[in-house]
C-alpha cells in the first residue's frame, strides 16, 4: 500500500470532521436537554416518544373535558338543591294548610305564596350553565325547556343527554332531560293512585294504599261507590199502586250491608224477610218435569222425565247446570237448548227448554218442536231472617238497623208479592270490565263501611277514614305521570276553593303524596349527579397519575443524561484536540529537514 501525503491529509480531515460532528451533536443534546434530536438518532425511541406524546395530549384533553363536565354537573346539582329546598318548603306549607286553624283568607294567602313558588320552580327548571345552554333540555340546549301554556306546563326539550368523553373508555352524561326530573313523576304509590271524586259531600278520606299481592294485580281501574238504603217493589207484584218507603237508618251498629227480600202472605196477614246477600237471585229446583208436554210426550225420549239439581245457583249457573244434565241424559249433547228470561229477585224469572234440531242419537220430528217454560218466578232464595211477622199497611217494619213501611195504595196485595230492601254500604266495580269485585261474587249487596277498615281486592289494599255518604265515589286507577308543576297548580286550586272538609283534605293528601314522589325523583337525580362528580374526581386522580407516567416515559425516551453527555463532550473535545495536534505534527514532517 502506497502512503501518500494526500492520503494522510484526507484521512485526518475526515476523522476530525466526524469527531467535530459528534462533538456538535453532543453539544446540541446538552444545550436542548434532548438526546433524540432527529428520528435517525434512535428510530424506535422516536416512534415510542411520538405515541406517548399523543397519549399525553389526549389525557390532557380528557382532563379539560372533566373540568367542563364538573362545572356543568356542579351547576345542575346546585340547582336541584334549590328545587329540594323549595319542595320541602311547599310540603311544610301544605301540612299547615290542613290544620283547622286556617280560614279561607289564610288559605288564599298561602295559595298566593305557592303561586310565587311555582314561578320560582319554573325558573330553576330553566337554569343555564352560564354560557346559554339549558341544563335540563336534553339535546335542545338552546331551547327553553319549560313553558307555561293554556293546557299547563309543557316540555319543549327532548330525552337526550349530552355525553362528555372524560377518559379513553368512559363517556359521562353532563346534562339531563327535564322530562324525567319534573314531568314524569308517577302519581299515587307508583303502581296505582286512589282519589276521591271532587263532588263528594261526605267526610271520607282515602289513603294511597299498598300492594298486598303483586301477582293478583290486574292493571284495571276501579270505582268505589257509596249508596244509602233503598227499597223497590218486584215488577211482578199484583198491586201496582203499592208504595214502599225509602228505608232510614235507626241503628247504625246493626247495619249489615246485606240485601233482603220481603215476601207478603196476605192469607195469613204476615210477611217474611229473607237474607239475599249470599247467592242472591237464586232458586233451588229439585225437579223439573216435562212429561206430557207436546205431542206424544216429546220430552220423554230416553225415558228421562226429570232434571235434578241439588244446590242453590244464580240464574246463569242454574241454566248451565240444567243444560249439562240434559246433554248428559236426555237425547245426548245438543238435543235440547236451555234459555232463561228475567230474574228471580225481580219476580219474573222463567226457564225455557226447547227441542233442538239435532243431537247425538236422536231423531227430531215436527211434534218435538215444542217448548216448556218453567215458572220459577217470585221465589227468591236465601236465609230466613224473619217469618210470620204481622203485616199492617203503612206500619213500620224494622230489621238490620233499617226501618220502612209498605202501603197497599188502596188495592189489596196477594200472596207472594215481594219487595227488595238494600242496606247502605259500598260496592267496588272493575271499571275496565264492568264486573263487581266487592262484595265478592256470588255474594251481592253492598259492603258495610267501617271508618279506617282495610278494603282489599285484586292485590290492592286501601282504607277510607270518616263517613262517606250516598253518592260519594272514589277511584283506584293505574299510576300515570304527573308533573310537579301540575301538583303545585292543583294545590293552589284546592287552597283557593271555597269548600273545606274532606274534599280539601283529600286534595292536600294527594298533593303531599305527589310532593314526596317529586322529592324522591329529585333526590335520586341528585344522587346520580353526586356519583358522577365522585367518578370525575377518581378519573381526575387517575388522569394525573397517568400524565406523570407519560411524562416519565417521555423523559426516559427523550431527555439527555447530563452526566453522560458532559462526560462524552469532554472526551470528544480531548479526542478532537489530540487529533488536531497529531495532524499538525504529521503535516509538518518533511525529508528536506534532514537533508
Amino acid at each position: 500500500m502506497r502512503v501518500s501525503s494526500n492520503m494522510l491529509f484526507d484521512s485526518n480531515v475526515a476523522a476530525m470532521t466526524q469527531q467535530q460532528a459528534r462533538l456538535m451533536q453532543t453539544q446540541q443534546q446538552v444545550s436542548t436537554g434532548r438526546k433524540i434530536l432527529t428520528a435517525s438518532d434512535d428510530p424506535v425511541a422516536a416512534a415510542r416518544a411520538l405515541d406517548v406524546t399523543q397519549s399525553d395530549a389526549m389525557n390532557t384533553q380528557y382532563a379539560a373535558n372533566r373540568g367542563a363536565a364538573r362545572h356543568t354537573l356542579s351547576l345542575a346539582e346546585s340547582t336541584l338543591q334549590g328545587v329540594t329546598s323549595l319542595l320541602q318548603d311547599v310540603k311544610t306549607a301544605t301540612v299547615s294548610a290542613g290544620s283547622g286553624t286556617m280560614n279561607a283568607s289564610d288559605r288564599r294567602t298561602m295559595a298566593t305564596d305557592l303561586s310565587g313558588r311555582l314561578q320560582e320552580l319554573t325558573g330553576l327548571a330553566n337554569s343555564t350553565d352560564g354560557v346559554g345552554n339549558f341544563l335540563f333540555a336534553g339535546f335542545q340546549s338552546k331551547t327553553t325547556p319549560f313553558v307555561s301554556t293554556a293546557a299547563g306546563m309543557a316540555y319543549f326539550g327532548d330525552d337526550g343527554q349530552r355525553n362528555v368523553q372524560v377518559s379513553a373508555t368512559r363517556q359521562m352524561p353532563s346534562s339531563g332531560n327535564g322530562a324525567d326530573m319534573f314531568m314524569r313523576i308517577k302519581n299515587g304509590n307508583g303502581t296505582f293512585v286512589a282519589q276521591a271524586d271532587a263532588g263528594n259531600t261526605g267526610t271520607g278520606i282515602i289513603s294511597q294504599g299498598s300492594i298486598i299481592d303483586q301477582t293478583a294485580l290486574t292493571g284495571d281501574s276501579y270505582t268505589i261507590d257509596y249508596a244509602g238504603p233503598s227499597a223497590t217493589a218486584a215488577a211482578g207484584n199484583t198491586v201496582n199502586g203499592a208504595i214502599i218507603s225509602t228505608p232510614t237508618v235507626v241503628d247504625k251498629t246493626a247495619l249489615t250491608g246485606k240485601d233482603y227480600g220481603v215476601t207478603l202472605n196476605m192469607t195469613a196477614g204476615t210477611y217474611d224477610v229473607t237474607d239475599l246477600t249470599v247467592a242472591v237471585n237464586t232458586q233451588t229446583i229439585t225437579a223439573l218435569d216435562f212429561s206430557g208436554v207436546g205431542a206424544a210426550g216429546s220430552f220423554v225420549v230416553d225415558s228421562v222425565t226429570t232434571v235434578t239439581l241439588d244446590a242453590a245457583y244464580d240464574e246463569t249457573t242454574l241454566v248451565g247446570e240444567m243444560q249439562a244434565d240434559l246433554d248428559a241424559g236426555v237425547g245426548g249433547v245438543g238435543a235440547y237448548a236451555v234459555t232463561s228470561t228475567g230474574t228471580v229477585l225481580g219476580g219474573d224469572f222463567a226457564v225455557s227448554i226447547t227441542r233442538a234440531a239435532g243431537g247425538s242419537g236422536v231423531s227430531v220430528s215436527a211434534a218435538d218442536a215444542n217448548a216448556i217454560t218453567g215458572g220459577i218466578a217470585n221465589s227468591p232464595g236465601g236465609a230466613s231472617v224473619l217469618t210470620g211477622q204481622p203485616y199492617v199497611s203503612g206500619q213500620p217494619i224494622s230489621f238490620a238497623g233499617l226501618q220502612f213501611n209498605i202501603q197497599d195504595g188502596g188495592t189489596a196485595f196477594v200472596d207472594g208479592d215481594t219487595f227488595t230492601v238494600l242496606s247502605p254500604g259500598y260496592t267496588v266495580t272493575d271499571a275496565t270490565t264492568a264486573a263487581v269485585v266487592l262484595p265478592a261474587p256470588p255474594a251481592t249487596g253492598r259492603v258495610l263501611h267501617v271508618s279506617g277498615q282495610a278494603i282489599s281486592f285484586d292485590g290492592i289494599q286501601i282504607d277510607i277514614q270518616g263517613d262517606p255518604v250516598a253518592g260519594d265515589t272514589f277511584t283506584v286507577s293505574p299510576s300515570s305521570n304527573e308533573s310537579v308543576f301540575k301538583t303545585l297548580a292543583d294545590l293552589i286550586t284546592a287552597l283557593n276553593a271555597p269548600v273545606v272538609g274532606a274534599s280539601l283534605t283529600n286534595s292536600l293528601n294527594h298533593g303531599l303524596t305527589q310532593l314526596d314522589n317529586a322529592l324522591d325523583k329529585v333526590l335520586t337525580t341528585r344522587s346520580s349527579l353526586g356519583l358522577r362528580l365522585n367518578e370525575i374526581d377518581a378519573l381526575q386522580t387517575a388522569g394525573e397519575d397517568l400524565g406523570l407516567q407519560f411524562k416519565q416515559t417521555l423523559s426516559e425516551l427523550q431527555d439527555v443524561d447530563y452526566n453522560q453527555a458532559i462526560s462524552d463532550l469532554v472526551r470528544q473535545q480531548t479526542n478532537l484536540q489530540a487529533a488536531q495536534q497529531t495532524f499538525s505534527k504529521v503535516a509538518g514532517l518533511s525529508l528536506f529537514d534532514y537533508i
